[in-house]
């Protein structure tokens, strides 16, 4: 075993050696994830463990990422980045652990059906059909590539409850599908029907109602376990913008006819990716494994019709049963992508949540690489097979996967993933860019098309909300606390989407109301007249709240059960906790570097004040962020700046642009809004010594730069090497 383990090991090393380039691979959604890890991390430095909120999601206005999206990839290339690794290599390594596992996975199941070396075929099969190496290398699709790898090993787990009476695999079963269910929603709406179709098949083979039972009760403990993660994303689907009425019609115009799809093709073509994904996911692979199935139908039809002709009892195997399982699993999934089925697109409405047709490759890939090595099965079978049948096709099979898999990497570092310390603005909007999409866009944002753009505003500014003082005393990835002191109530916004959980405090204790405000659907609460504190802060709603306990209380109770069980097992299990918890605490034993935001009551001409700002230094650069409350709607879009200024007056450095890195143009802002403004100027060339540091805003005219009120002196700062 031990030897075949080390076999697939090495079967799977050119599916990684793509990760081997520097920098990092060009991808539908690979920034996408890799950005979300980043903003994970950050959480987890600011004490946030489940952080269901990402602040820096939505161009800067946040998202309910992981209150809808599935958050298990992430905490996998987390726990890379604990470890020391960057979070470019912890995604490669994310990747590479996928291949493993679903090489493993594949081989794990198909060994006891169909034998050592056939499943050695099946297992280097399903880590290199050509859908799952696309989500890695093209699609740029992790959390989609670890569900599916896992899917056997689910699949197995869920056997070996029907056909063993230990509880021991009743919890490897429950397990198995939390992870999938925390790994990729989509792959785990399909997985749920093909689960149900394997244990229902299993059934037929052997009538066994206690078995089922206990199936039904892994799903349901695996539920359970995952209920912190699916309930809320169900439940609150309402909060957030879903998708377009016309999704069945988008996807209809993706199916393709049969002639085109089964379309000749030697290895499988990655590009370009939407013609690609539309084809047979890798057609020597595909007619493969449909040959087998048929060759299994018709052996069965066989069988059966010499049972009826003598009036026997029908005997069929455990590897025939699943031999043609697999094969209707391989035609359904792929008759799903072609013109035929549309009719069955519009008619089921849970199937528009999938986006594309294309996904059912995730079952049919499944499939495919389990027929493929029953049909290694049949081979090694025949007397005097070549002891060369299963390294021959297993090399057949990375060649076919491989042979015209793009290379398309590049240059990358860490240091560019954390956009926030960026200086280059139009980089920053750029990268912002990416996957915006509306998809978690909560309900009450009526306006989210361009919303870094400036606006025409003709006229003079309005709005006023008075002269109320505001002061920022903290600032956090989950909230923010001021001081106000105000004759007259007014509505006071943060720079941020309006979704529930989010909270308002009077002097910390007294809750008001907060709600979405503009078309931005901004974050809310109405300040009564007095000096009073004002805070804000993201937690969890009750049904949050519950399903968190219940997904904690259920994981506590299995280790217990666990440790009823097996108590090695248990204690192997508490270890890993406790090595989790000493990695995140060693990561940030110098503790998260924090400074406080300065207080400041600067008025520009009762158009904006500047509230606060607050400084944070790295090697290269000093970020400075500024605090402005807006005063009432502008007219213009104003420049905001901050300086570095010697004891001469001379500028040594400074940083230029339209507030938040060009994310927030000021003819966006709406009265009561306080914008958080970051500005990064380069000290790595500054020698030691006192300087002041200035900030103010100004206008750029036909006729030059009309200032915004004064410049501010910020006070003080001290650049030491």
């Amino acid at each position: 075993m031990r030897r075949i383990g080390i076999a697939l090991a090495l079967a799977c090393l050119p599916a990684t050696m793509f990760l081997l380039q520097d920098g990092y691979f060009s991808s539908s959604d690979g920034m996408i994830h890799l950005y979300r890890v980043f903003e994970l991390d950050r959480s987890l430095h600011a004490g946030i463990l489940f952080p269901r909120w990402f602040p820096l999601s939505g161009y800067g206005y946040g998202l309910p990422v992981f209150n809808y999206y599935p958050p298990l990839a992430y905490y996998l290339a987390e726990l890379f980045h604990l470890a020391g690794a960057g979070y470019i290599v912890s995604i490669k390594l994310l990747l590479a652990l996928g291949f493993f596992v679903a090489a493993g996975s594949m081989f794990l199941f198909a060994r006891d059906l169909i034998g050592n070396g056939a499943a050695f075929v099946a297992g280097v099969s399903f880590a290199y059909l050509p859908y799952l190496l696309s989500d890695a290398y093209v699609r740029g699709n992790f959390p989609e590539f670890l569900a599916m790898s896992l899917i056997p090993l689910a699949l197995l787990a869920f056997r070996r409850v029907y056909e063993r009476p230990e509880t021991i695999q009743i919890l490897g079963a429950a397990f198995a599908l939390a992870a999938i269910v925390c790994a990729h929603h989509l792959t785990a709406m399909l997985f749920a029907v093909l689960l149900a179709g394997y244990i229902g098949w299993i059934f037929l083979l052997r009538r066994d109602a206690r078995a089922l039972l206990r199936c039904v009760g892994a799903g349901g403990l695996g539920l359970a376990l995952s209920a912190f993660y699916w309930l809320p994303a169900l439940t609150e689907l309402n909060l957030v913008y879903v998708g377009p009425s016309s999704a069945a019609r988008f996807i209809v115009t993706r199916l393709i006819e049969p002639a085109a799809f089964f379309a000749p093709s030697l290895a499988y073509t990655y590009l370009p990716q939407a013609d690609a994904l539309t084809h047979a996911p890798g057609f020597p692979q595909t007619i493969l494994a449909l040959l087998v199935g048929i060759i299994a139908l018709i052996s069965f039809s066989r069988i059966t019709h010499h049972a009826h002709l003598h009036r026997t009892q029908v005997q069929v195997s455990r590897f025939t049963f699943h031999v043609l399982f697999f094969f209707l699993v391989v035609v359904i999934s792929l008759a799903m992508t072609l013109t035929p089925a549309s009719p069955l697109w519009y008619a089921l409405s849970p199937l528009r949540f999938l986006q594309f047709p294309w996904r059912f490759h995730v079952l049919a890939g499944v499939g495919m690489a389990f027929l493929i090595g029953a049909g290694a099965k049949w081979i090694l079978d025949r007397p005097r097979a070549s002891a060369l049948v299963v390294p021959g096709l297993s090399i057949a099979l990375i060649l076919l996967g491989v042979w015209n898999l793009p290379l398309r990497a590049f240059p990358l570092t860490d240091a560019q993933v954390d956009l926030t310390r960026s200086a280059n603005n139009d980089y920053v909007v750029a990268q912002m860019g990416w996957g915006w999409t509306r998809e978690f866009v909560p309900a009450a944002v009526t306006d989210s098309e361009s919303i870094y753009a400036p606006l025409a505003k003709p006229g003079i500014p309005s709005g006023e909300i008075g002269s109320p003082k505001v002061e920022i005393i903290g600032d956090g990835l989950d909230g923010s606390t001021f001081h106000v002191s105000t004759p007259q109530s007014f509505e006071l916004s943060l720079h941020t989407f309006y979704f529930p959980g989010w909270q308002a405090y009077i002097d910390y204790e007294q809750p008001i109301a907060t709600y979405a405000r503009s078309s931005l659907g901004l974050v809310t609460a109405t300040v009564p007249p007095g000096d009073h504190y004002v805070s804000f802060y993201f937690g969890d709603t009750s049904l949050r709240r519950l399903v968190n306990i219940a997904s904690i209380v259920t994981f506590i109770a299995v280790i217990v059960w666990l440790f009823v069980l097996r108590g090695r097992y248990a204690l192997i299990l508490v270890e890993l906790i406790l090595l989790l918890i000493f990695m995140l605490s060693w990561h940030n034993r110098e503790g998260v570097s924090y400074n406080p935001p300065v207080a400041v009551s600067a008025n520009l001409d009762q158009q904006a004040m500047l509230i606060g700002y607050a400084t944070d230094r790295s090697d290269a650069t000093m970020q400075v962020t500024l605090y402005w409350l807006a005063l009432q709607d502008l007219n213009r879009d104003y420049t905001a700046f901050v300086q570095f200024i010697d004891s001469s007056g001379a500028v040594i450095a400074q940083n230029d642009g339209y507030p938040d890195q060009s994310l927030t143009p000021t003819t966006r802002w709406i009265p009561g809004e306080v914008i958080a403004d970051r500005h990064n100027l380069p000290i790595q060339e500054i020698p030691s010594g006192d300087y002041h540091l200035t900030a103010g805003m100004y206008f750029v005219a036909d006729q030059g730069l009309t200032s915004l009120g004064n410049p501010i002196n910020l006070g003080a700062i001290k650049v030491a090497r």
